[in-house]
């Protein structure tokens, strides 16, 4: 065994045998798709479950798909799910459901994801929804019922919310008063690529036949031997000159029961062997070997595709 994998095992072995990791299908992750960067959000299904209902609807209906973040104050809030703006700089409202009952539980600490709301009305949330940036307890827990939060950014995604936060912002007027920019100083016509976009927001659905590629994560429960059998997710970090995928330690599960192996991690050289992955309900890719080429990042490199060098 060479010592990049001894030392991933070592890493991993520590990792795994955590009691915060989860069982299979425990919460549900979101991955959205932004101008700045792809991050993902883990959902609190059981603590919010009529919050969590109400926004995956938005995600599966698209209603998330191509929205601006309209709103950024920094060291406070992040805020979208609202608007979208075409080519023309028209600013157009995301369908809106209808109210939901406030869920609130849990404090607005730094990096979860609660809905927005009107003044006066606990039970007025609907599309809206923002990630906060600092501990913001001490205010939004404590007014109008508290703020429902139902979720958390996970991984390195606040790496990403943090640098949105931190554009510079511009009053448009109306609900674009505190909205962040883009390469925008004031002076130019505004285009539509000087705002911050979600391009996607899509539920991971783990398939318990076969591995996955989805939202740049690719999803598998591996045999890893001596670490058991767990259901990994793969990030999609780099293209060129080759395709690299990192280990994401915060969306490590458990798998489910009916869950069949999809991947096997030899431990000796190092190599992950897929006999499947699914890109789409037409695609699919046969006979994928990855290998560990960096134990300290979790980083895996594409070597083959059935029998294809890349």
């Amino acid at each position: 065994m060479n010592s990049k994998v001894a030392i991933f095992i070592l890493f991993v072995t520590v990792t795994l045998s955590s009691p915060f990791i989860k069982v299979a299908n425990a919460n549900s992750i979101v991955c959205m798709n932004s101008s700045l960067g792809d991050y993902c959000l883990e959902l609190f299904d059981d603590i919010a479950p009529v919050t969590v209902t109400n926004f995956l609807s938005y995600v599966d209906a698209g209603y998330y798909d191509n929205i601006i973040f309209h709103r950024s104050a920094p060291g406070f809030i992040l805020q979208s799910g609202g608007f979208t703006i075409n080519d023309d700089i028209a600013l157009t409202e995301v369908t809106n459901n209808g109210s939901i009952v406030n869920e609130y539980q849990l404090s607005n600490t730094r990096g979860t994801i609660a809905m927005a709301k009107l003044s006066g009305d606990p039970d007025s949330a609907s599309n809206q929804w923002f990630i906060n940036l600092a501990d913001n307890s001490a205010n939004l827990d404590n007014q109008n019922e508290g703020f429902t939060v139902f979720g958390r950014v996970i991984g390195n995604g606040m790496a990403i919310i943090d640098s949105t936060s931190n554009l510079t912002r511009y009053n448009f007027g109306g609900v674009l008063t505190e909205t962040p920019t883009i390469n925008y100083d004031g002076g130019e016509t505004i285009n539509q690529e000087n705002f911050v976009f979600i391009d996607k927001a899509q539920k991971l659905i783990e398939d318990k036949e076969t591995a996955t590629f989805q939202s740049n994560y690719l999803i598998a429960v591996v045999d890893a031997g001596v670490l058991g059998i767990y259901n990994l997710k793969f990030k999609l970090t780099e293209v060129t000159p080759k395709y690299k995928f990192a280990l994401d330690l915060s969306l490590i599960r458990k798998p489910s029961i009916d869950s069949k192996i999809q991947a096997t991690f030899d431990s000796a050289s190092g190599l992950l062997a897929l006999p499947s992955v699914k890109l789409s309900d037409e695609t699919v890719l046969i006979n994928v070997v990855m290998k560990l080429t960096d134990s300290t990042a979790y980083t895996f490199e594409l070597l083959s595709i059935d029998g294809q060098k890349y």
